[in-house]
């Protein structure tokens, strides 16, 4: 597995997150 990816994957995620919050 490669860490990069895993750290891009978890931006992604985060990003997604903070689009949902209205905040």
């Amino acid at each position: 597995m490669i860490p990069l990816r895993q750290s891009s994957f978890t931006s992604i995620s985060v990003l997604i997150r903070k689009s949902m919050n209205p905040m």
